[in-house]
């Protein structure tokens, strides 16, 4: 008779097409899953609905209230949910938000409670980052396993010495490279699509519209690159809440013509070959 696999709890909250799920959903799509399976914790207003996908591939999902709503129900239900089906490994992708859904681990007698740290604080952002600062060492209090997606990454969550002595798991985050490999094919196609001429020059960029990703700046460079280059293009994909600042800014440069926003896209890697 055939082993039930590992059930491991991805906590993952917020699915808006970043980099931390794509990181997850990549690990989720190569491991052998008759020995390992996700199942997955996320908000229950995202936009982006991973249900299908996931249940396809053996999992399941669970949607929770979200904690910038509720934070007491946010914990609530992450312990109902280990309760009830028994996890005994959580790993948490939220950073330092994590303290939040360890802490529900935690009481909810989880043995083993990864925290996985996918950032750093990022000037300019005094808010958020105050919330980091407060919420770090909460964080580091309720997990048992520390990881991080980079040796920055690790010291800003756990400090340099607990990274120097190797308490901290680094784990660079996988890519199958071939996905991403150029097509003519594909690029014919696609920028047929988008209305992009054989002959443009074409700057692409992936990454939601938040502070970090830093658009306002790539766009003022593009503007500068396309008074020199004129068959120049400069296509974005992705979605998020500077999306209008950013439209409205392309349009105060008078350059629409030449930048295209090309959304929310789950063929990202097909998109590629359009650059």
């Amino acid at each position: 008779m055939q082993k039930e696999p590992i059930r491991i709890l991805q906590i993952l909250g917020i699915v808006a097409g970043g980099g931390v799920e794509s990181v997850i959903m990549n690990y989720y799509e190569h491991i052998d899953r008759a020995k390992v399976q996700f199942d997955f914790v996320v908000h229950n207003d995202n936009t982006i609905d991973i249900t299908d996908k996931v249940k396809s591939m053996g999992g399941k999902v669970y949607k929770v209230t979200p904690y910038y709503k509720n934070p007491i129900a946010f914990m609530r239900d992450i312990y109902q949910i280990i309760k009830h089906n028994n996890y005994q490994i959580i790993h948490s992708n939220m950073n330092t938000l994590s303290a939040l859904s360890l802490f529900a681990a935690y009481m909810a007698d989880a043995p083993i409670r990864i925290l996985h740290n996918h950032s750093i604080s990022v000037p300019g952002e005094l808010k958020r980052n105050l919330m980091k600062y407060i919420l770090r060492p909460f964080a580091k209090l309720f997990a048992n396993q520390y990881w991080a997606c980079g040796k920055l990454a690790g010291i800003w969550m756990y400090g340099e010495n607990l990274v120097n002595i190797e308490k901290v798991q680094i784990i660079n985050n996988a890519i199958d490279l071939a996905k991403f490999e150029f097509n003519e094919n594909k690029r014919l196609f696609f920028r047929q699509q988008f209305n992009i001429n054989h002959n443009d020059f074409v700057i692409g960029h992936v990454g939601r519209f938040v502070y970090v990703k830093n658009h306002e700046f790539l766009i003022d460079i593009f503007d500068k690159f396309h008074k020199i280059y004129s068959n120049s293009k400069l296509f974005l994909i992705g979605d998020g809440p500077l999306k209008k600042d950013m439209e409205q800014k392309v349009i105060s440069l008078g350059i629409s013509d030449s930048v295209i926003f090309g959304g929310m896209r789950n063929n990202v890697s097909d998109l590629y070959s359009v650059m």
